[in-house]
């Protein structure tokens, strides 16, 4: 069980739950420095089923269609938690932000997309 997990999500259990708490604590961050942001419908996703979508994103780079359906949420839902999901993953890692690899001097970027039968 620990091992497909591993291999569907990319991080073990333990890592996940570690992330989950993080991000409550992000959340609950965001939420006392913004407090009027409390309007609007409340998301139907549980903070561990976003970081799940996420994660399979970056994991198997699925479109948002098929997160959608996974999830039972549209496909701009799922777009919407992508993106601000890794926002705060990219704070609670401190990672480097996007900008930071054009500031290194890099040229170019090589991508592979060839197939093997």
């Amino acid at each position: 069980m620990a091992k497909k997990f591993i291999r569907r999500v990319g991080i073990n259990k333990t890592a996940f739950e570690i992330l989950s708490e993080k991000l409550k604590e992000e959340r609950e961050k965001e939420k006392e420095k913004k407090p009027k942001s409390k309007r609007g419908r409340k998301s139907t996703l549980c903070i561990e089923d976003q970081l799940l979508l996420c994660l399979f994103y970056l994991r198997n780079y699925r479109t948002f269609l098929e997160l959608g359906e996974e999830f039972e949420i549209s496909e701009g839902y799922a777009n919407k938690l992508f993106h601000k999901i890794s926002k705060q993953l990219v704070r609670i890692l401190k990672l480097p932000s996007n900008t930071e690899l054009t500031k290194e001097g890099l040229k170019a970027v090589v991508i592979d997309a060839s197939e093997q039968q």
